[in-house]
């Protein structure tokens, strides 16, 4: 999971730099010149020749492949940072998800209004008052 992070974190900072940006489905580079950075420049380099069609999820997981990499660096504050990532993600290890109580109208309202964005995103709407709040998240 540490991975995940440290390639959020790259991807975060290149769409800053303004190096890459999204939109609903897919991850684009926007310029793809080098910034002289031994932490970046490969990531962006990878997807610049990578294909046009693929999500920011393909590519978060592209580049935690390389996390070992990344941390093999010895960027100034990392092991101060992993620390904290780590007891974060540690605590993690007994989250139950919430539970959320809908009114029928509720529901029926979703669906009417809204469902168009729960086949997009691929949310199943509740089939009942009841529903996990992170059901179908992606």
């Amino acid at each position: 999971m540490l991975d995940i992070v440290v390639a959020g974190a790259v991807l975060m900072e290149l769409a800053f730099e303004g190096r890459i940006d999204t939109d609903l489905e897919r991850l684009v580079v926007a310029d793809a010149t080098p910034l002289d950075d031994d932490l970046l420049d490969p990531a962006l380099a990878d997807i610049a020749a990578g294909p046009d069609s693929r999500s920011a999820d393909f590519w978060l997981a592209r580049t935690a492949t390389r996390g070992e990499a990344i941390r093999e660096l010895h960027l100034p504050g990392w092991e101060r940072a992993r620390v904290e990532i780590e007891n974060y993600l540690g605590g993690l290890s007994g989250y139950r998800e919430n539970r959320y109580e809908f009114d029928p109208g509720t529901v029926e309202l979703v669906r009417r209004e809204c469902q168009f964005a729960l086949d997009f995103w691929g949310y199943p709407p509740p089939d009942s008052p009841s529903a996990v709040a992170s059901e179908g998240s992606p």
